[in-house]
């Protein structure tokens, strides 16, 4: 009976020593290159935790041969989570295409609604996109008997990052940062230079959208925007947007099929 019960603890030591040393060593080797994955390959009596690439479910190295429900328990261990810094870096390695488009969005300056308008240019790795605009919107202000009107104008980076993304459906958060200016005049007695002020803009949200057409679809974002400097004074707030939407991928990629089947050249910016 104690004899038993020594095996049984003896075993129990040597197995948790020997769980460390797999995950140590397959942690190792993961460190060493992120596209690759952790797997247990199950046999007849003992599993093998092995080493196998993101792409493959070839075993490029056995790490060890265990039993069966050890390598399991390894695996579960140190198996790769979701993370979003590697697949923005596997993203990057593909090559992107060249976006451009309107882009506008609704906000609120002093409770009042107000229309945002922007071009843009940049390039989408699928996963990832990168782009850069300008932007301007406008502002009335009523005081008395004067009225006050309010240009924003600026320049801004915007990056996005697609949450989930299938061929009818697409949902992505975005981060925007600019620098512009603020100018005020007075609409009845316009006589002078505006006053002029600087304003950084910050813009935090999420954009989802679901493709009706190959060409078009439906697409609702909601954020919010924060605009510092004394510029930025009245620019904070909400920002939403709803509307018709359009897939510029698929018009370059029909465009190209196009040149193609007439023997033309494609363009090398659209290749």
């Amino acid at each position: 009976m104690h004899f038993n019960r020594r095996n049984r603890v003896g075993n129990s030591i040597l197995r948790a020593m020997l769980l460390c040393v797999l995950i140590a060593r397959s942690c190792f080797l993961l460190s060493a290159d992120t596209e690759d994955i952790a797997r247990s390959i199950e046999g007849e009596a003992m599993g093998f935790l092995c080493i196998s690439s993101v792409n493959s479910n070839t075993c490029t190295e056995v790490l060890w041969a265990v039993p069966e429900d050890t390598a399991q328990l390894v695996y579960d261990t140190i198996r790769p989570q979701w993370n979003p810094i590697d697949s923005i870096r596997i993203a990057l390695r593909t090559k992107p295409f060249i976006t451009g488009a309107l882009d506008g969005r609704n906000s609120f300056v002093s409770a009042d609604p107000v229309s945002i308008f922007g071009l843009r240019y940049g390039y989408d790795w699928g996963k990832v996109a990168a782009h850069t605009g300008i932007y301007g919107s406008k502002y009335i202000e009523f005081t008395g008997n004067d009225s006050m009107l309010y240009r924003f104008r600026y320049i801004s980076s915007t990056f996005e990052y697609k949450l989930y993304r299938s061929y009818r459906y697409s949902f992505l958060c975005f981060g925007q940062v600019g620098v512009g200016g603020t100018s005020v005049k007075s609409k009845i007695n316009p006589i002078g230079s505006p006053d002029i002020k600087p304003m950084i803009p910050l813009e935090l949200g999420m954009y989802g959208s679901v493709r009706i057409l190959r060409y078009f679809g439906l697409a609702a974002g909601l954020g919010t925007r924060l605009a510092l400097l004394k510029g930025g004074n009245r620019f904070s707030g909400p920002i939403y947007t709803f509307g018709i939407t359009y897939f510029p991928s698929a018009m370059l990629e029909d465009g190209k099929k196009v040149l193609e089947k007439l023997n033309l050249k494609v363009p090398v910016a659209l290749e």
